[in-house]
C-alpha cells in the first residue's frame, strides 16, 4: 500500500523507463541468499533460483521505497520555516528510523 499523502500534494513524477533501467541496482545473489540464511529456523533450507529473484525484486522495490519516502520526509522538513535546516545531501540513518514503522507495516 503506498503512502498516505494529503489531497492536495502531487504525486513524484514516475522515472521514464531509460531512468530506470540506468539506476536500475541488482542485489548480489550471494548477498541476499546470505541474509535468508541467517532467519531460517533450519541451516539446511535451501531457497531455489526463482524464488531468490522474486525475492530480490521484493528487497530492490522495499529498498526504493525507503529511500523515496525518507526523502520526501525531509524536503518536508526543510520547506517547514521552524525547522533547523540540515543541508547534507545525503540521507541520515534517523530519516530512515523515522519511517520505519509505516514502511514495515504498508509491506
Amino acid at each position: 500500500m503506498p503512502p498516505r499523502r494529503a489531497v492536495d500534494t502531487p504525486s513524484p513524477p514516475l522515472p521514464s523507463s531509460s531512468e530506470e533501467d540506468k539506476n536500475d541496482i541488482s542485489l548480489p545473489p550471494q548477498l541476499l541468499q546470505r541474509l535468508l540464511q541467517e532467519f531460517f529456523e533450519e541451516k539446511k533450507t535451501r531457497i531455489s533460483r526463482p524464488a531468490l529473484n522474486a525475492t530480490g525484486e521484493y528487497t530492490k522495490t522495499f529498498i526504493r521505497e525507503a529511500i523515496w519516502r525518507a526523502t520526501a520526509i525531509r524536503k518536508e522538513r526543510e520547506q517547514d520555516p521552524g525547522s533547523v535546516r540540515n543541508m547534507s545531501a545525503f540521507l541520515e540513518v534517523e530519516d530512515l528510523e523515522k519511517l520505519s514503522p509505516q514502511l514495515l507495516l504498508d509491506f
